[in-house]
Protein backbone atom coordinates (compact mmCIF):
# COMPACT_ATOMS: atom_id res chain seq x y z
CA UNK A 1 0.00 0.00 0.00
CA UNK A 2 1.38 3.30 -1.09
CA UNK A 3 1.62 5.60 1.69
CA UNK A 4 3.16 9.29 2.05
CA UNK A 5 4.68 10.96 5.17
CA UNK A 6 3.98 14.59 6.01
CA UNK A 7 4.31 15.90 9.71
CA UNK A 8 4.07 12.52 11.05
CA UNK A 9 1.13 11.40 9.48
CA UNK A 10 1.12 8.49 7.08
CA UNK A 11 -1.69 9.53 3.99
CA UNK A 12 -2.55 6.24 2.21
CA UNK A 13 -3.34 6.55 -1.49
CA UNK A 14 -3.80 4.76 -4.61
CA UNK A 15 -3.93 5.41 -8.55
CA UNK A 16 -6.34 3.22 -10.24
CA UNK A 17 -7.37 2.93 -14.12
CA UNK A 18 -5.17 5.30 -16.87
CA UNK A 19 -6.20 8.14 -19.07
CA UNK A 20 -6.90 11.75 -18.03
CA UNK A 21 -6.16 12.24 -14.08
CA UNK A 22 -8.98 12.41 -11.48
CA UNK A 23 -8.77 13.24 -7.81
CA UNK A 24 -11.55 11.91 -5.41
CA UNK A 25 -12.19 13.71 -2.42
CA UNK A 26 -14.37 12.00 -0.30
CA UNK A 27 -16.26 13.51 2.87
CA UNK A 28 -14.77 13.44 6.54
CA UNK A 29 -16.08 9.84 7.21
CA UNK A 30 -15.19 7.59 4.54
CA UNK A 31 -12.40 6.49 3.20
CA UNK A 32 -10.66 4.51 0.29
CA UNK A 33 -13.27 1.45 0.57
CA UNK A 34 -16.05 3.71 0.48
CA UNK A 35 -15.51 4.10 -3.20
CA UNK A 36 -14.73 1.12 -4.87
CA UNK A 37 -17.50 0.46 -6.72
CA UNK A 38 -18.36 3.79 -7.80
CA UNK A 39 -14.51 4.14 -9.09
CA UNK A 40 -15.23 1.08 -11.56
CA UNK A 41 -16.76 2.78 -14.16
CA UNK A 42 -14.20 5.60 -14.01
CA UNK A 43 -10.79 3.56 -14.01
CA UNK A 44 -11.84 2.58 -17.63
CA UNK A 45 -11.55 6.14 -19.02
CA UNK A 46 -9.72 8.06 -16.22
CA UNK A 47 -6.63 7.61 -13.76
CA UNK A 48 -7.90 7.80 -10.80
CA UNK A 49 -6.39 9.40 -7.41
CA UNK A 50 -8.33 7.99 -4.03
CA UNK A 51 -6.77 8.63 -0.54
CA UNK A 52 -7.49 8.12 3.19
CA UNK A 53 -8.13 11.65 5.21
CA UNK A 54 -5.51 11.54 7.73
CA UNK A 55 -7.05 9.34 10.98
CA UNK A 56 -9.33 7.07 8.47
CA UNK A 57 -8.70 3.71 6.44
CA UNK A 58 -5.12 3.08 6.35
CA UNK A 59 -3.96 7.01 7.15
CA UNK A 60 -2.64 7.34 10.42
CA UNK A 61 -3.31 10.86 12.78
CA UNK A 62 -0.99 12.69 14.56
CA UNK A 63 -0.10 12.53 18.13
CA UNK A 64 -0.82 16.77 18.63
Amino acid sequence: MPHIQTNNIDIFYEFEGSGEPLIILGGLASDQYFWQDFIQPLKEHFTVLIFDHRGLGNSTASNA
